[in-house]
This record gives C-alpha cells, sequence and structure tokens, in this order.
C-alpha cells in the first residue's frame, strides 16, 4: 500500500467501502500472489487505484466488465456486479472509474474522487 496521509474524499463513508471493497475483493480473487493499493491527491480529486498481477481483461472487454450482471469468466463464482456498482456509484459524486493494464500485467482499476473542501 502506498497511501499518502491526509486524504479525504467528499464520498459518503458506506459508497466508499462499497467502492473499495468491490475493487479490493476483485483484485484478491484474481491476484495470482500480488495487489498494490495507491492513493495520492491529483487536481483537486483523490485518485485511488488497485493493481492485481493475475490475468487482466483484456482491452475489447473493459466496457462490458462494467456492465450489470456481466460475467467475462464464468468457471468462477461472482454475480457480475461488483465493477458495475463502483461504475454506479462513482457517476453518482462526480467521479470516474478507468480499468486498463496494470503495471503488474493484471487488471488495474482507478478511481478519481473529488476532494472535501
Amino acid at each position: 500500500m502506498d497511501v499518502e496521509d491526509g486524504l479525504v474524499a467528499d464520498v459518503d463513508p458506506q459508497d466508499l467501502t462499497e467502492m473499495l471493497g468491490n475493487l479490493f475483493e476483485n483484485a484478491v480473487k484474481w491476484a495470482s500472489a500480488k495487489v498494490e493499493v495507491a492513493a495520492a491527491a491529483e487536481a483537486g480529486m483523490v485518485r485511488l487505484t488497485v493493481a492485481d498481477n493475475g490475468p487482466g481483461i483484456a482491452p475489447d472487454s473493459m466496457q462490458t466488465a462494467l456492465l450489470r450482471g456481466i460475467r467475462l469468466d464464468e468457471t468462477q463464482p461472482g454475480s457480475g456486479l461488483g465493477l458495475a456498482i463502483v461504475s454506479d456509484l462513482t457517476e453518482t459524486y462526480g467521479a470516474s472509474l478507468a480499468l486498463g493494464r496494470s503495471p503488474l500485467g493484471g487488471l488495474q482499476a482507478g478511481l478519481r474522487l473529488p476532494t472535501r473542501h
């Protein structure tokens, strides 16, 4: 973990817990051995990233992974709701969620959340 001190996102604590919980759960589920979490202030926002060294998601499937009830790998347990919930909650706060390839080789999920003034 690499989390900057003093970060305060302008997000309901329960919603933040839901977003982070879903991202952490996915990372731990898919990682083969390593998950990295980082958070820092960036241009008036809190930037949070969760990265793993699992198989990742093909670039052409990343938008599909955000759809409610869609599971890209039916061999693993899950509901297909986690990333959709994170995406819905980020929209509620004028925040953003971006998926990409992790420097570790798996998936990296990045949240940009508004800071509390």
